[in-house]
């Protein structure tokens, strides 16, 4: 889970002397070969997970692999769905809006790809620490006390600040990043409660 935020400290930084040097084009080529090379050696990697049931004890009755929709049956899964499809708006904006917003603010172009590493950077500790601490005091309070923890962040430093100062627009990009990473690898457990655990793939699949 932390591995797409060591990707997002990595690539920014990369990009920032690609595309001087080799152009927008090849320059994204030159990455996408990369993320190629590095998801064919995990696909390699991926091993078969063990079957559970004996054969003899699986029902012969076929079960269609068309998507379930019974899921949105449950009220618990609907809201959870309903809560984490918003809050990833916010978190795709920011992400990607911030370095327009340094730009506009009258920051250097250089700074939107280091406020990037920095929101990514700290983001992978976001998704550690708080998957950890979930275990201990709830994954559901972890994730409230996080988005809390967002909201304080963005109307304290980022709205009347950010603009002014690139020392308030990183320390607004760690602090972002950390709170929201829990964000991605919590969603999987909250999710997983609302259901059985035979049906956790029809429910998480159905996730926007």
């Amino acid at each position: 889970m932390a591995g797409a935020s060591l990707g997002g400290i990595t690539f920014p930084l990369v990009l920032r002397r690609a595309f001087p040097a080799l152009g927008w084009s090849w320059s994204n080529r030159v990455m996408g070969f990369v993320i190629l090379g590095l998801m064919t050696i995990g696909m390699v990697l991926l091993l078969p997970f063990p079957k559970l049931i004996l054969p003899s004890a699986v029902s012969s009755k076929k079960k269609s692999a068309a998507l379930n929709f019974d899921a949105f049956r449950s009220g618990p899964f609907v809201f959870i769905t309903l809560g984490f499809f918003l809050y990833e708006f916010s978190i795709t904006g920011v992400g990607v809006l911030l370095p327009t917003f340094a730009v506009k603010a009258g920051f250097p172009s250089a700074m939107g790809y280091t406020l990037v590493s920095i929101l990514n950077g700290c983001s992978c500790l976001g998704r550690l620490l708080p998957g950890l601490a979930g275990d201990y005091v709830g994954h559901f309070d972890v994730i409230l006390f996080m988005t809390c923890l967002s909201l304080i962040f963005t109307g304290a430093l980022f709205v009347p600040f950010g603009g002014q100062s690139a020392g308030i627009l990183y320390a607004f990009a760690g602090l972002w990043g950390f709170c929201t990473g829990s964000f991605l690898s919590i969603l999987p457990v909250c999710l997983g409660k609302t259901c059985d655990p035979k049906d956790y793939g029809r429910y998480y699949v159905l996730v926007p």
